[in-house]
């Protein structure tokens, strides 16, 4: 539980023989309470606005936000007549799920403003307008990439190359004679 904030605390009320406890008011209970670090019980200044009876033996005791502004353990006990000792405890942190939902909406409030494309040309064109930034030809890029698209992925071991090759080298060899050896003379 987030320290600082009011809320109320759940009570079970139970005879000694369990048996849920019934139409307990605020003024036939005294609700006690210790915040982390000290040694004695503190008395509620219990108001009937502070109590309220849920039914079959449960109720809710509100406590301020100066009540549980103390980080720590948060010991509480209910007595009265006609009904076991209750002692309730919370640990009472200085953030909760609520903080990080929040912050988590805060991020998301952020990356939400960016641009769905981080490198188009365009959004980065239109952020550098001032500068003296020259945006890529993107014609002559796409006619590139359209040339080497068509490339094999070896090269080397197309058949059309070694033809090539050994149709060239025929022709070297008719062209000086049977004596070629494949090394200059």
């Amino acid at each position: 539980m987030k320290k600082g904030v009011a809320r109320w605390l759940p009570v079970s009320l139970i005879d000694s023989a369990g048996a849920p406890v019934l139409s307990k008011a605020y003024g036939d209970v005294v609700v006690e309470y210790c915040k982390e670090g000290a040694v004695t019980l503190t008395t509620k200044n219990l108001l009937t606005s502070d109590w309220k009876e849920l039914g079959q033996g449960r109720y809710k005791v509100l406590f301020s936000d100066v009540e549980l502004n103390t980080k720590g353990g948060f010991d509480y006990v209910v007595t009265g007549t006609g009904f076991i000792k209750y002692d309730g405890w919370f640990d009472l942190e200085d953030s909760n799920i609520d903080d990080i939902k929040t912050d988590a909406g805060t991020i998301i409030a952020k990356t939400n403003n960016l641009p769905a494309d981080p490198a188009s040309n365009t959004q980065v064109n239109t952020r550098l307008a001032g500068a003296s930034y020259v945006a890529p030809a993107n014609s002559d890029i796409t006619a590139i990439k359209a040339k080497t698209d068509n490339l094999p992925a070896l090269p080397s071991s197309e058949p059309n190359a070694t033809t090539n090759k050994n149709e060239i080298l025929a022709n070297i060899t008719s062209l000086a004679g049977n004596n070629f050896n494949g090394e200059p003379s």
